[in-house]
């Protein structure tokens, strides 16, 4: 098995394009981001230095993660992993994910240069999905029984997060204050939204009137973005935002589903929406609506924006980072 070691630096090929938004009467610059002989790559994560966690298929294992600034690649591969999958970076570099040993999935801790196993006790499977500026870790892990739990790793300890009554419970992110959202579920396919404070107090968020709800994200300002969909048995989603109480459905008229996936603290969200089966990126700041599109690709996805505006995405089989032009971010916005 061939396995990079961390110093090992990739030359990669940037491209910058220029597109322009209706909405905001304004242009997004966009950096395209290649990995050299990978046949895929996924963006995962980017935090307010512009580090961006992801990772590629087709370079030396199924999947390389990685840890990308400036035009360069820094390769993260768990070194007895056939496979490695970051998921999340924060402001200090530290990256969480979880890697498969030709068994199981098991999660990791990437910090300074070292690999740390980050298992739930007894646990089958576990699986990090967010790491805040604190060093606090959380993500779900499955048991012996084949249950799936939710987990909160902080100050070298576990804590399992279990919606009271649920069969299953899936924690997406955590803010700064400890406050984590996630979805969980009474009957199988039958997810409700879910927010748990620093204290351990679940208080459940569906959006009014849905069917299915989901939360995806939470700033340090409390604020939400999450899924729902009217229909139990159909997979048409929408995109909301929940904040103080009130909520509101983010998407453009006439399109055919939309999800939320990011959120900063200026309450700047990102996601994707279609059209038929083409999917367009889309921004909602300041009340506004824009769709954010590379340029003559065939689909985009957006996937986070951090505090800066600076927004990550995909396009086909490749990644991205878009800036609003006009975007004048305090580039000491930062938590650490």
């Amino acid at each position: 098995m061939t396995k990079w070691t961390n110093s090992v630096i990739l030359l990669c090929i940037i491209l910058i394009f220029g597109s322009t938004s209706a909405a905001f009467g304004s242009s997004f610059t966009f950096t395209n981001i290649r990995l050299q002989n990978a046949l895929t790559l996924s963006l995962s994560a980017i935090n307010d230095r512009g580090q961006i966690a992801g990772y590629a298929s087709g370079v030396t294992h199924n999947s390389d993660g990685f840890l990308y600034l400036s035009g360069k690649f820094t390769t993260v591969n768990f070194p007895t992993g056939s496979s490695t999958v970051p998921e999340s970076i924060n402001n200090r570099g530290n990256i969480v994910g979880y890697y498969f040993d030709g068994m199981s999935n098991h999660g990791f801790l990437y910090s300074s240069g070292s690999f740390h196993t980050i298992d739930f006790p007894g646990a089958i499977e576990t699986n990090p999905s967010h790491i805040n500026n604190h060093g606090d870790i959380i993500g779900w892990y499955r048991d012996s029984e084949n249950k799936y739990h939710g987990f909160l790793y902080s100050s070298g300890s576990f804590h399992t997060i279990d919606f009271p009554g649920a069969i299953e419970t899936v924690p997406t992110q955590n803010n700064k204050y400890g406050n984590i959202v996630g979805w969980y579920e009474y009957t199988i396919a039958n997810p409700h939204g879910f927010m748990m404070d620093s204290s351990g107090n679940f208080r459940t968020i569906d959006y009014p009137g849905a069917q299915i709800s989901s939360l995806n994200g939470i700033n340090d300002h409390g604020q939400i973005i999450g899924s729902y969909s009217n229909n139990a048995s159909g997979p048409i989603s929408h995109c909301f935002f929940y904040s103080k109480g009130t909520f509101k459905s983010i998407g453009f008229p006439h399109n055919d589903g939309s999800g939320c996936t990011g959120i900063n603290n200026q309450g700047q969200i990102v996601g994707t929406y279609y059209k038929g089966d083409v999917s367009h990126g889309m921004l909602y700041s300041v009340g506004k609506l824009a769709t954010v599109d590379f340029p003559n690709s065939s689909s985009t996805h957006l996937i986070g924006i951090n505090n800066k505006g600076h927004i990550l995405g995909h396009h086909d089989n490749e990644g991205f980072l878009a800036t609003l032009n006009e975007n004048k971010q305090d580039n000491n916005n930062q938590d650490e």
